[in-house]
This record gives C-alpha cells, structure tokens and sequence, in this order.
C-alpha cells in the first residue's frame, strides 16, 4: 500500500503527463470554437448581441445566470469589439502563445458569449466549459505552439516550470480531473443505453443514424443503415467500449483500442449527425488524454517506420537500374 501510495505520489510530482495529447487538446478546443463564432460573425448581433433579445424573457423566468458585463448586449459596439476579441484570443490561444495568460481570458469570454444566449448551448459546450476551467492550470504548449518555437530558439530546452513540483502537481491534477468527466460521460451514456433495449438487442445505432433532425447526408445514413451487420456491430462496440472504458484504460494494452473505437464513433457523428460535430470535437480531444508521450512516440515512430519503407521501395528500382548501367 505504501509502494503505491508513493509511486502516485512520484507520478503527481516529478513530471507532466501527456503534454503532447494536451497541446493537441488545446488545437481541437480552438478550431471548435472558431468553426462557432467565424461562420456565425453575421449574425452575432442576433445569437449573442442586441438584437438576442427574444431570449430574455424565458432566461429571466427560468433564472439563468449572465454575464453580459464582458460582451455587453445592451451596447452593439461594445459587443462587435468583445466578439472581435474572443476570436483573436481563439487564434492566439490554438498558436500557444502565452497559454498560461491566455486560457483564462479564453474561458471568461467564452463564458460570457454562452451565458448571453444558453439555448444554443449543447452537452459539448457543456462539457468544454467545465473541463477548459481545469485546463487552466495545465502546460497545453509543450508541443505544437509558438511557445515551444521560442524555448527552442532561445535553446532554453528545460524551464524551470519543468522541474517545479507545484506547477508538475497543478497540472497532473487538471489531467486527472479532465480523465474524470470523461469517464463519467461514458459511464452515464452506457447506463442510459443498458436501461433501454435498442443498443442491446443492437438496433441503437439504427435510430441513431435515423434522426432527421441531424442528418446531414441521407444516402449516406440510409446506406450505412441497411446494413444489419454494420449496425449491430457498430451498436454493440459502442456499448462495450463506454461501458468498459474505466477497465479498458487502466490496462495499457487494451487503451489504445478502447481508444480508437471512441475515436471512430465521435468521428461518424461529427459526419453523420449535423448539430453535434461540437460535442464530438470535444469528446476526441479528452479522449486523446488518455495516450501518454509514450505511446505517441511509438505511434510515430511506427508511422515514420512506414513512410521509410515505403520510400526504400519506390527507390529500389532506381539504384536497381543505376547499378545496372555502372555494370
């Protein structure tokens, strides 16, 4: 017991888990809020600003919380420089530059855009506003971001962030509870489908895919519905891998297929089901969370073995034919 207490313990302290699945997390996040604001910029007045006033009566009689005092609605112009500013604060936030300043203000704003007008608000929002909090205290630019550019340059390879035992523990914890609200929407999902009889007798699918109301290409629905083995299947791997995902990632070997097929499904409904892509994106950015460094370096080391071999082989014919003609 005290073995396993302390090796939590080093776990928490001595270095920062899944720092490349985290920068990843922080792309996901942002280009999902940018595919909100960018195509919605027309009509923002209408959604968020002023002219959202149709929305005022119902949120005061059911008592929803704003925050109208960061996008202002009472003011057009306060709000069209606060909406520019979030989406500025979006693409400086997917750069990773400054993310420790930056996610705050992220959150505040996104907050406030969401509070002016809940009624477009979905589980993803949900779910991205409360894990984006944790996230705060979390090093989302390790990888793929200006400030990596910028340690590297300075050729400043160990910060002393690095090796800080608090800022190790802050973020570990933020990974940790973001892995928490993952596995609590899986296990929630799958209790909902275990009450039902339509994912166990292995037709869920088939009503899924048979909301009208999210179809956003029928022929493809209708193709992938009439098959009766892909909807089974695809029913009954969805019901094992949500219900079992709390067993399947504590075994290292069985979390990178548990994984994949999460992955896959969060994928078919961004496709698939119109209205949901946001929650999707979502949902693969936390799962990408439970891939450790490790296992992405052996995911690329085994992506750069085959790109190799496939370059030897589309070169073999020329040294072939070069050593040919020295003959």
């Amino acid at each position: 017991m005290i073995s396993m207490t302390t090796k939590f313990g080093n776990w928490l302290l001595q270095s920062k888990h899944s720092l490349i699945s985290f920068s990843l997390l922080r792309i996901i996040y942002g280009l999902g809020m940018l595919t909100v604001l960018i195509p919605s910029f027309a009509d923002r007045s209408v959604l968020w600003g002023p002219s959202s006033w149709w929305v005022d009566p119902e949120a005061k009689r059911r008592g929803y919380w704003t925050f109208d005092t960061v996008l202002n609605k009472s003011n057009e112009i306060l709000f069209d420089v606060g909406y520019v500013a979030f989406i500025v604060l979006v693409l400086v936030f997917i750069a990773g530059w400054k993310t420790r300043y930056i996610t705050p203000l992220v959150l505040i704003m996104l907050v406030a855009l969401q509070s002016n007008n809940s009624y477009l608000t979905n589980g993803g929002d949900t779910l991205g506003r409360i894990t984006l909090t944790f996230l705060i205290f979390a090093n989302l630019s390790e990888h793929f971001s200006i400030d990596s550019w910028l340690r590297r340059r300075k050729g400043n390879f160990r910060e002393k962030e690095r090796s800080n035992e608090f800022w190790n523990l802050l973020h570990n914890i933020a990974l940790l509870l973001c892995m928490t609200q993952i596995v609590i929407v899986y296990l929630v999902s799958s209790y909902l489908k275990l009450i039902g009889d339509n994912w166990i007798d292995g037709t869920g699918f088939f009503y899924s895919l048979n909301l009208e109301a999210y179809q956003i290409y029928p022929m493809i629905n209708e193709l992938l519905w009439q098959s009766t083995l892909f909807v089974k299947v695809s029913s009954w791997l969805t019901l094992i891998a949500q219900g079992g995902f709390i067993i399947f990632v504590l075994w290292r070997k069985s979390r990178p297929w548990a994984v994949a097929v999460l992955f896959t499904m969060h994928l078919g409904i961004a496709v698939l089901l119109a209205g949901l892509w946001q929650f999707s994106l979502v949902m693969i950015a936390l799962d990408l969370l439970f891939i450790s460094n490790r296992e992405w370096t052996t995911i690329r080391g085994f992506i750069n073995k085959k790109i190799l071999r496939k370059k030897d082989i589309e070169a073999a014919p020329a040294i072939q034919h070069k050593e040919l003609i020295n003959v």
